[in-house]
Order: structure tokens, then sequence, then C-alpha cells
């Protein structure tokens, strides 16, 4: 998978066959912008120590305990590949959350990639569960949950084309207001008349 919208995407539908009813995804960018950390929490059945192990093991194929594929070692190599970390706290009956740390000045970082289309599919396929995504950037943030899309909604369908549609752009066009710089205002009035710096009266 070559981007962490992708490995987002997998990790909630492994969630989903588990037996998870709620999931919630969060895409954060640290203070100093130097980590893009993806968490993804989910009330499933959780996993033993054992069975977490096994589960970021490549090479394991049993699926007596969890229905998992290759979605954790995968996205466990893509964040240690660029120096990051990942990281899995589950517990039988407590659920699961994962965490991965990605260094964003890496050669090896993935780029996010289509996260509208990557949540809104994730939505449109499950209409039924409570699916939350945030995106956190400094100060700056914005969620979509479908708990809050049924109540909109009504009697219309998350799974409606036209649901799933708008899911996308709403991502789409909040992550790129997210992204827009936001230059800081000048700390002087604006003078019409000339007082050497260029107009700028700092009185």
């Amino acid at each position: 998978m070559q981007e962490i919208a992708l490995h987002l995407l997998d990790i909630a539908q492994n969630a989903v066959a588990a037996g998870a009813r709620r999931i919630s995804a969060c895409l954060e960018t640290g203070a100093d912008g130097r980590l893009l950390v993806l968490t993804v929490e989910d009330d499933g059945p959780g996993m033993t120590c054992r069975e977490a192990a096994s589960a970021v093991d490549p090479f394991y194929t049993s699926r007596a305990t969890r229905n998992v594929g290759l979605g954790l070692p995968l996205l466990q190599m893509a964040a240690r590949e660029t120096g990051g970390s990942f990281h899995i706290d589950t517990a039988p009956g407590k659920g699961t959350v994962v965490r991965a740390e990605f260094v964003v000045a890496s050669m090896d970082c993935p780029p996010i990639g289509d996260m509208g289309g990557a949540v809104a599919a994730l939505m449109g396929c499950n209409p039924d569960l409570e699916i939350r995504y945030t995106r956190r950037q400094e100060n700056r943030q914005f969620s979509v949950d479908t708990r809050q899309l049924r109540r909109a909604l009504g009697e219309v369908s998350l799974a409606d084309v036209r649901v799933i549609r708008w899911i996308r752009q709403y991502i789409e066009e909040n992550t790129r207001e997210m992204d827009r710089p936001r230059w800081p205002l000048p700390t002087g009035r604006v003078s019409s008349r000339s007082n050497g710096t260029g107009g700028m009266d700092p009185t």
C-alpha cells in the first residue's frame, strides 16, 4: 500500500470483520510538523498479547483468533521505514488502538492519498456502524461522524451514492482549507501617509 489513506481503510475494515461496531480514526500532524500520526481505535473483541504479536507477523497465517490480513504488518513496516514507530494497545474485551507515526521528512514517508475517498467508502460500505474521522493540525481540526450524518439525513442511507460523494467532498474541501497557510497579520495599522516603512504606521 502506497498511501496512508489505504492503510486506514484496511485497518478499519479488519476491525469491522472482527466484529467492531464503533471505529474512530484520526490523522494528526505533530505540533512541529515532523510527524504524521495515524490512530485507529475500535470496540472489537480485542486481542491477547500473543494474538497481537501474531497479528503483526506477516508470516502468521492462522485466522482462528481474529480475521486479519496483512494490514497491520504493512502499516508497521511503512511507519518504521520512515524512522517512525508503531504501537498496538489491546486486550480481550477492550477493543484495539493502533497508532502509527510517520516521519514526514523521510523519503520513505507515503503520501496521505485520497483520504476523502477512503473514509467515504468506509462509511458507505458500513452504513449501520458508528464511524468517526478526524483530521487535526496544530490548533485546527475537523471531523465527520456517521451518528451526526444519520441524524441530519433522516431516512436517507449513508450508502446512498449522493451521501458518499458529499462525504468525500467535505473531507477534501476541509483538508484543503486546513493545509492553507495562515500568514500572521501585521502588527501595525495601514496608513495612507508615508512614514518611510512602506506605508505601515506602527502607532
